[in-house]
C-alpha cells in the first residue's frame, strides 16, 4: 500500500510537469525570437527556464552546451528522488547520457578538445592516449560501463547494458515490457537519426518520438515506466532548447522560421 500510494504521488507531479510543457504554438513563438537575448527573455517566461539556470546573453556556445549538460545532471537527480528507493540507481544513470558522444570520440583515438579539458565531467577521462582514457574511466562515474566497452560494444550499447543491471528484481511482467519497448523505442530513434536523410533537419523523427513518449506516459500512468517516459521528453525539450540557443549565440540573429537545426 506504501508502493503505491508512493507511486500515485510520483504520477501526480510528473502529470502536474507534463502538463506545463510548451505546446506547438509556444515553441513557434519561441523560436521566432531571432536573438539569444530575445530567446533567452522568452524562455524564462515558461516552463522551459529550469534548462536556462545560468545562462546569460554572454555565454559562449561552449558555456551554453556545458551549462545545459549540468541543468540535465540536476534534471535527472531531482527525478531520482521522487523515484521509489529501488528504482533511484537506474534513473540516476541516465544523467550520463550527454557524455556518451565525447566518450566515444575519445575512444576512437580522436584528439581531446580543449573544452574537455576545463570541463567538470569530461575532464575526468579526457586524455592523451586511448589507453590513458581507459586507466582514468576506471576512477569516475561511467566505470559501470568498462567491462561492456571491452568487449568491443559500443558507448551506447554498454550504457543500456548498464541501465538493464539497476532495473530492479520483482518489477510486473507488464512493467517489465513496457521498459523494455520503450528502450527499444529510443534504440530505433537513435538509429533512424544516424542515419536519416542528411538533407532532413531531424524534425519529423524527433517530432514522431515526442508523440510515442506522450503515448507512453500516459499508458504506463501509475508506473515507474512513467518516469522514465516523461525523462525522454525532457530530454527531447532540452535537445531542442540547445538548438535555440546554440544558434543564436554562433550566428547572433535567426533567419524566421529556422528552428530545431
Amino acid at each position: 500500500m506504501a508502493e503505491s500510494a508512493h507511486v500515485g504521488y510520483v504520477q501526480a507531479r510528473l502529470q502536474a510537469l507534463y502538463g506545463s510543457r510548451p505546446a506547438g504554438d509556444d515553441w513557434r513563438l519561441l523560436e521566432s525570437s531571432i536573438d539569444l537575448q530575445h530567446y533567452l527573455d522568452a524562455l524564462r517566461s515558461t516552463a522551459l527556464k529550469r534548462w536556462v539556470r545560468g545562462i546569460s546573453p554572454d555565454s559562449s556556445a561552449i558555456e551554453i552546451e556545458r551549462t545545459l549538460r549540468a541543468n540535465w545532471r540536476d534534471a535527472v537527480r531531482r527525478l531520482a528522488g521522487w523515484a521509489p528507493s529501488e528504482w533511484q540507481e537506474a534513473v540516476l544513470w541516465c544523467q550520463w547520457l550527454p557524455e556518451l558522444p565525447t566518450l566515444g570520440h575519445l575512444l576512437d583515438g580522436a584528439s581531446v578538445q580543449t573544452w574537455m579539458r576545463a570541463d567538470p565531467v569530461a575532464s575526468s577521462y579526457a586524455m592523451d592516449s586511448v589507453a590513458d582514457v581507459w586507466i582514468a574511466l576506471e576512477n569516475t562515474e561511467l566505470a559501470p560501463m568498462v567491462a561492456s566497452l571491452r568487449d568491443a560494444v559500443g558507448v551506447q550499447d554498454a550504457w543500456r547494458s548498464v541501465l538493464a543491471s539497476r532495473v530492479p528484481d520483482g518489477i510486473s511482467v507488464i512493467a517489465q515490457k513496457q521498459f523494455s519497448a520503450l528502450l527499444a523505442l529510443l534504440g530505433e530513434h537513435i538509429h533512424a537519426m544516424q542515419f536519416a536523410d542528411p538533407d532532413s533537419d531531424g524534425q519529423v523523427l524527433r517530432a514522431g518520438l515526442r508523440d510515442q513518449l506522450g503515448s507512453t506516459f500516459r499508458r504506463a500512468s501509475g508506473t515507474v515506466v512513467a518516469l522514465f517516459a516523461y525523462l525522454g521528453l525532457q530530454a527531447l525539450e532540452c535537445e531542442r532548447v540547445r538548438a535555440g540557443l546554440v544558434t543564436r549565440r554562433l550566428l547572433k540573429r535567426v533567419p524566421e522560421g529556422m528552428t530545431w537545426v
